[in-house]
């Protein structure tokens, strides 16, 4: 809850390579001895050379044509085809077609007539010798393989759809529950295609070919789809967003937030290019009740965060390199970029994360790492920043500077009350750095600092501070309410006990009526392996502490009593075989109503899945399937008054070359 490529021709001395999909020239040049002719770029005299003869013929029959293929030369400016119907043909018998580069399409030519060639190739000093004859029928074939398949799921059915191909006359769309495809066949298709009659929560897979007088040419990929029936609250998963290039889209999901007007934004990293060359952050926001279109605001770095004020105002702030800087949506338009911060060239922003509190308010925070002049090359420098939007002046104060450390900060997660309240935690190490160490101790301990309305307040250790050896606190979790209390819960190694492997869970609150943190709590021993833990709270300071139980493979959890000031005992929250590598989150309303959202790709069905506890009854609901679209990233988030977002990262082979599709579903209470 959160306020082919070709070479062409091989003259001597020079080898080739041939790519797929786009022209490429390699060249070794090896030396010319004694009188063997010169090589032009050897500075010999290129006047002497003509092409050598082209290698590496074929012939392939079409409709009324046949297209003939080469290996090229690296000297030659042109290419002649010589054809004719009757084999044995020459220069001086065929019939001739030029053409600049492979390959050369010979048209209108009779159908089932077999047909004869011969490739020379020309520059400026005359033409090569003829290459082997080749041969082919002219005749129509089958269209190729079906490409830009896509399936998406319905209730009871699911929808394919492909690029329709000019030389196929019709489709058939195959169906089934072979991984491998095949199946039930649909002739007469037309895209996008609605195969109906299909039993929820089932994996089907689907594919199409295209037909023509020739017969059916290949079937395309496989996709997959898994129908799941509506769920009431929930909308169906959406695709929110579309490849930028037919080159990889690769995708990291950021943040996602939702006010309490059900106004959500969604936010994630796409990298594109070959090797990820272009990083930008890309945002998508909920408008009238509908996704609109994704929007890039900035090059990346190396963090992202999102928050949805009350109003419906959407800011997003992000770091590159040493720069932090904002955008700011209101009433669907989109802010230039203020620079909040711009560090030194030596320095290094990441861990951007944000949170609106209930009067518009946006508080800020991030880590920079920095390389001081005159200091050790192996130890930097880290410092925590803050800064604060005013809803009033709506400008961004100066950025204050609370913490700093010759050693490590991080994970800095922040949170906000309803009135200009809000709360930054991290870990930061307790002791310094040595860079001389081979391994050296992290003793990370958990620090927070709270803005009163007024300041900030100086960084304090809130965690445990008495660490020793290799103890070291990580996974890092913060949640708060509209009356600025707090839960802090995080993974703690505790040497001393002897599992220096094993994973505790601690939490440590915050009571904005006593204005104090509590001790830190152990709330799991770690015996189970408690790894990724998150937490939530209601109006009344109700907590859910959740992880993952590393042994049982399922979510566990532990509820803080406010008036017994106890937390339970630990008890898995039913999950349906969660996964333990799964993604997964947990978040509440201010009234105390709990939901869990978890992605399942291992056990059939497949997809993204909630399950809810009503404040109040103790008792969790049946798990609801809101989709079958699921991937190895998931976010979540419920607001005060109990709208709620699940994003989904899906990695696919489809449209473009895409590999990442990006999904949201939004619940309306």
């Amino acid at each position: 809850m959160h306020y082919s490529a070709r070479s062409h021709g091989i003259p001597d001395g020079v080898r080739t390579c041939r790519f797929p999909a786009t022209f490429v020239y390699l060249c070794l040049i090896t030396a010319c001895g004694g009188g063997s002719p010169s090589s032009p770029f050897d500075g010999g005299d290129a006047t002497q050379l003509q092409p050598p003869p082209v290698s590496s013929v074929s012939a392939s029959g079409t409709d009324g044509g046949i297209v003939v293929d080469w290996f090229g030369s690296i000297t030659a400016t042109g290419y002649n085809v010589y054809w004719s119907d009757t084999p044995g043909v020459t220069q001086q018998s065929g019939t001739r077609a030029t053409f600049s580069l492979p390959p050369g399409t010979i048209t209108g030519l009779t159908n089932g007539t077999t047909y004869y060639a011969i490739v020379t190739a020309t520059n400026d000093n005359g033409e090569s010798a003829a290459s082997n004859e080749v041969q082919a029928v002219a005749m129509l074939q089958p269209p190729p393989a079906v490409i830009g398949v896509k399936a998406e799921p319905g209730d009871g059915d699911a929808t394919i759809e492909w690029f329709d191909q000019a030389d196929a006359d019709s489709y058939s769309v195959f169906w089934g529950t072979n991984p491998s495809g095949g199946g039930t066949e649909i002739t007469g298709a037309t895209s996008p295609f609605v195969v109906t009659g299909l039993t929820n929560s089932e994996t089907y897979y689907l594919s199409v070919a295209g037909n023509n007088a020739a017969g059916q040419g290949a079937a395309s990929q496989v996709v997959e789809a898994t129908p799941v029936a509506a769920v009431p609250g929930w909308t169906a998963q959406t695709e929110i967003n579309t490849p930028f290039s037919g080159i990889a889209n690769d995708l990291e999901l950021e943040d996602v937030a939702i006010n309490d007007s059900g106004v959500a934004a969604a936010l994630w990293t796409s990298s594109e290019g070959f090797f990820g060359s272009l990083k930008r952050i890309v945002v998508n926001h909920t408008a009238s009740g509908s996704w609109g279109e994704q929007l890039i605001l900035a090059n990346a770095g190396s963090s992202a965060s999102v928050a949805v004020t009350p109003a419906g105002d959407i800011h997003v702030a992000s770091d590159e390199g040493a720069t932090v800087r904002t955008r700011r949506n209101t009433n669907d338009a989109w802010s230039d970029a203020t620079v909040i911060r711009n560090g030194s060239a030596v320095a290094n922003s990441f861990g951007v994360k944000l949170a609106a509190d209930g009067q518009g308010n946006v508080f800020l925070c991030w880590v920079e790492d920095t390389f001081p002049a005159g200091t050790d090359p192996l130890r930097s420098t880290h410092r925590l920043w803050v800064a604060r939007f005013d809803a009033n002046t709506e400008a961004w104060g100066a950025p204050e500077l609370i913490s700093t450390s010759l050693s490590w900060i991080r994970s800095p997660r922040i949170t906000a009350g309803a009135a200009n309240t809000a709360i930054v935690a991290w870990l930061q190490d307790s002791v310094e750095h040595d860079p001389t160490m081979q391994n050296p101790p992290d003793r990370r301990v958990v620090y927070a600092s709270r803005y009163d309305g007024v300041a900030w307040q100086s960084a304090a250790v809130v965690g445990r501070n008495d660490l020793v050896d290799f103890d070291s606190g990580d996974e890092l979790a913060l949640n708060g309410n509209a009356g600025g209390s707090a839960v802090v819960t995080w993974t703690q190694t505790r040497s001393a006990t002897g599992t220096p492997d094993a994973y505790q869970v601690e939490a440590v609150r915050y009571d904005a009526q006593l204005s104090q943190w509590s001790a830190p709590e152990n709330i799991v021993d770690g015996t189970t392996q408690a790894i990724v833990p998150n937490v939530t709270l209601d109006g009344a300071s109700a907590s859910l502490a959740a992880w993952i139980n590393g042994t049982d493979t399922v979510v566990s959890g532990s509820t803080f009593d406010p008036v017994a000031s106890l937390w339970g005992v630990e008890t898995d929250i039913p999950t349906d075989i969660l996964g333990a590598r799964e993604p997964y989150g947990i978040d509440g309303d201010e009234a105390g109503s709990l939901v869990v959202a978890w992605a399942k790709d291992f056990q059939v069905p497949k997809g993204i899945f909630v399950r809810r506890q009503e404040a109040g009854s103790g008792t969790w609901g049946t798990t609801a399937h809101l989709g079958g679209r699921v991937g190895d990233e998931l976010l979540f988030e419920m607001s005060g008054s109990g709208y709620a977002i699940v994003v989904t990262k899906t990695q696919v082979t489809q449209r473009e070359s895409r590999n990442n599709v990006v999904y949201g579903t939004i619940y309306t209470p």
